[in-house]
């Protein structure tokens, strides 16, 4: 049984801004989603956010960035970063194959439409490439 199946009744999810200490949790996600899921072959040197995703997001004052857990373990993220002015950019919107199906996505994208609205921003910007066509079909649908 995979874990969406396991969790299907019940899931625990807890959604919360970015510790410090899940920096590479984070980075280990967004890195297999990109390299095994889509088929790409990037390394840190070509997303030099992820190095230290907290200080990239958070501690730079540039941006926000929020965790999805499903039983204590890192499901999905979601991050924006400034592009000018109010305007922010949607970044690094990722969740694992096998917690899909939880409607992590959705509460992500609720998450940060919400802490658009009470932070002043503007217009989010949404950059999306051909790769995951299915995550990104639901993006724009939400958005």
């Amino acid at each position: 049984m995979d874990v969406a199946a396991a969790h299907a009744v019940h899931p625990v999810i807890e959604l919360r801004v970015l510790d410090p200490a899940e920096s590479t949790a984070v980075r280990d996600l967004i890195l297999h989603v990109l390299n095994h899921e889509y088929g790409m072959a990037l390394t840190l040197d070509e997303l030099p956010d992820l190095a230290d995703v907290h200080r990239s997001y958070i501690t730079s004052g540039m941006g926000q960035f929020w965790v999805a857990r499903v039983d204590g373990q890192v499901a999905g993220c979601i991050g924006v970063l400034l592009l000018s002015g109010a305007d922010y950019e949607v970044r690094r919107m990722y969740v694992r194959a096998d917690y899909r199906g939880l409607g992590i996505a959705q509460r992500l994208l609720a998450l940060l439409t919400a802490w658009s609205a009470t932070s002043g921003v503007r217009c989010l910007y949404l950059e999306t490439n051909t790769a995951g066509r299915r995550p990104r079909r639901q993006q724009r649908e939400q958005a």
